[in-house]
C-alpha cells in the first residue's frame, strides 16, 4: 500500500479511538493488520501516541460533539465518542503534528495581560482616544493618564478606530517597535514567527524601531523581520475586516487563506499541497467556520471534510 500521510493520520486518529476503551480480539487482529501493512501507518501511529501523552490534561472543545460516522467497523454514538475523546486528552492534531494552542495554553499564555482573547474571540475595549479591538488569541497591557494612552501588545493582533474629535495621544509598543498614530486607523500584529505587519487604513502611522523611522500612509502596510523594516505595501483587505468578524479576500492564494482562518480555530486545517496556489476572493464569516468551508466549496473546486473534531481536510474535488 501507499498510503499519503495525512491519510495515514487520519486513520491511526480513528484508530486511537477504536481502541481507546476495552477492543474486542478482532479489533486488536485488525489493528495489527493495519499497522503492518504500510510504514506510513507505523509512523502515523508513533505520533498520534506522542499527542495522546502530549494532552492528557486537557479538556475537550466544543467541537468534539462532531461525532466520527462510518468508520471502518461501525458508527461510535455521540456518549461513546465523548467518552474516548476525553481519554485521548482532546487529541489535536497540528502542522508538523505539533499543536502550538490550546485552551489550556491559552489561559497560561495570558494570565499577566490586562486584557486577552482566547483562539476565535475578539473583543472591543473603548477608551477616551476611542475603540480598541483586539483579534483572535491576543493579550495586551494597557495604561490611561494624561491624555496619553499606551498599549503593549503581547501576542496576536489588534486594531484601534480613533475618534476624530479626541486629542489623546496614543504610544503602541511591542518590544523594540513602537508606533505614534497620528488621527489614524490601523492594525499592528504580531505573528508567531516574530516579525510583525503595521497595516494603515486611514490617516498615519510613524513606526520607530532603534536607528529607524518609517511612516506608513493610509492603504499600506509595512512588515518588520528581524528588527528591519521592509518596503512599504499595499494593505490586504483582511487586515482591518476582522474587525467586522469577516476574512475578506482580494486574490489571496488558499494556503494564505487557510493560514489565516487557522488563526479562529483550535483544529488543524491540512491543505491538500496541489491547491496552495488557488486563488480565493469573497468574503468569509470567521465566527461560522462551516459557513466559510461552504463558501469556499462553493467558490473552488475543493472538497472540505472533518472526520475527527480538531481535524479538517480540504482536497480537490
Amino acid at each position: 500500500m501507499n498510503t499519503s500521510p495525512h491519510d495515514a493520520i487520519e486513520q491511526a486518529a480513528e484508530w486511537a479511538v477504536e481502541l481507546d476503551s476495552t477492543p474486542s480480539q478482532d479489533t486488536k487482529v485488525a489493528f495489527q493488520t493495519w499497522l503492518s501493512s504500510d510504514p506510513e501507518h507505523q509512523i502515523a501511529w508513533q505520533k498520534i501516541n506522542r499527542f495522546r501523552q502530549s494532552y492528557i490534561d486537557l479538556k475537550p472543545h466544543a467541537a468534539a460533539v462532531n461525532v466520527v460516522q462510518d468508520t471502518r467497523q461501525r458508527q461510535l454514538t455521540r456518549r461513546v465518542f465523548l467518552e474516548r475523546f476525553m481519554a485521548l486528552g482532546g487529541l489535536s492534531i497540528g502542522a508538523g503534528l505539533l499543536a502550538n494552542r490550546s485552551p489550556v495554553g491559552d489561559w497560561l499564555a495570558q494570565l499577566p495581560a490586562d486584557q486577552s482573547t482566547n483562539v476565535g474571540e475578539q473583543r472591543n475595549i473603548l477608551t477616551t482616544a476611542g475603540a480598541l479591538h483586539l483579534n483572535t488569541y491576543s493579550a495586551i497591557n494597557m495604561t490611561e493618564a494624561e491624555n496619553q494612552i499606551t498599549i503593549e501588545l503581547i501576542q496576536g493582533e489588534l486594531a484601534f478606530t480613533t475618534e476624530q474629535t479626541s486629542t489623546n495621544k496614543q504610544t503602541i509598543v511591542c518590544e523594540q517597535l513602537k508606533l505614534y498614530p497620528h488621527n489614524a486607523n490601523y492594525a499592528l500584529r504580531r505573528h508567531q514567527s516574530g516579525e510583525y505587519t503595521v497595516s494603515v487604513q486611514k490617516g498615519h502611522v510613524t513606526a520607530r524601531l532603534v536607528g529607524q523611522e518609517r511612516t506608513i500612509h493610509a492603504q499600506q502596510s509595512l512588515n518588520i523581520t528581524n528588527h528591519q523594516f521592509k518596503d512599504l505595501v499595499a494593505a490586504q483587505p483582511y487586515a482591518f475586516s476582522w474587525i467586522k468578524g469577516r476574512l475578506e479576500a482580494s486574490d489571496i492564494s488558499l494556503d494564505t487563506w487557510v493560514a489565516e482562518i487557522s488563526r479562529y480555530t483550535h483544529s488543524y486545517i491540512h491543505l491538500d499541497s496541489s491547491l496552495n496556489t488557488l486563488a480565493v476572493m469573497g468574503s468569509f464569516p470567521l465566527h461560522s467556520l462551516a459557513e466559510s468551508y461552504d463558501l469556499l466549496q462553493n467558490a473552488l473546486p475543493v472538497t472540505v471534510q472533518s472526520p475527527l473534531p480538531y481535524v479538517t481536510f480540504i482536497r480537490p474535488s
